[in-house]
C-alpha cells in the first residue's frame, strides 16, 4: 500500500505539470528550454498515463473491498484531473 501513496503523490505532481503544460499554450511564462521542455513532457505524456494507471490501481482495490491508507483529497483530486485528461486525449 506505501507504494500506492507514493504512486498517488508522484501523479498528483504529474497533474500539476498537466495544468502547468496547458496553460503554457496561452502564456509563455518561462523561456524555452529544458525547464520547459521537462514540464511539456512530464505534464502531457506521463499524467495521463500514470494517473490512468493509478485510478485503475485504486478502483481495483476498491472492488475487492480493501481501503488504501491514501487521504481522500488525493484520490480525488487525481480523479477529478483523470476526467478532462481522458477527453482531451480522446477528443
Amino acid at each position: 500500500m506505501m507504494q500506492l501513496s507514493f504512486w498517488h503523490k508522484v501523479a498528483f505532481i504529474a497533474n500539476i505539470c498537466w495544468l502547468f503544460s496547458l496553460s503554457l499554450r496561452y502564456y509563455n511564462a518561462i523561456p524555452t528550454g529544458h525547464i520547459q521542455s521537462s514540464i511539456l513532457i512530464t505534464g502531457l505524456v506521463i499524467a495521463t498515463a500514470l494517473n490512468v494507471v493509478v485510478n485503475l490501481w485504486t478502483g481495483f482495490l476498491f472492488i475487492r473491498n480493501k481501503r488504501p491508507a491514501i487521504p481522500r483529497w488525493l484520490m480525488l483530486a487525481n480523479f477529478i484531473f483523470l476526467i478532462p485528461q481522458l477527453y482531451l486525449f480522446f477528443s
